[in-house]
């Protein structure tokens, strides 16, 4: 992905919700793949939500790297949202998730 000059980092700032949602996607991800014992219902459990919430939150952990780093530098489309930003994770393949949302 190439960010045309219109979308270079502009002195906004990361969004910490976008930026939140991404890590707690990561780390749900991490403790079913590094605790046998873990599940995704025990994470709904500690978190108070459903499984279909932690599993949406983990699907946020497959960003496109330059995605990711366009979120934690600021530079994410005005008005992107956690719920846009999981209807992107619904693209499986990083190319069409690199075009949703995003003007290239």
């Amino acid at each position: 992905m190439v960010l045309q000059a219109s979308q270079q980092p502009s002195a906004r700032q990361p969004d910490p919700v976008l930026v939140e949602a991404i890590d707690r996607g990561r780390r749900c991800y991490l403790e079913v793949l590094d605790d046998a014992s873990a599940s995704i219902a025990l994470i709904a459990t500690a978190e108070g939500k459903n499984r279909g919430w932690v599993s949406g939150q983990m699907t946020l952990a497959f960003r496109p790297p330059d995605v990711e780093e366009a979120i934690r530098a600021g530079a994410q489309p005005e008005g992107m949202t956690v719920k846009k930003m999981s209807g992107v994770a619904q693209a499986r393949e990083w190319e069409r998730q690199e075009h949703y949302g995003w003007d290239f």
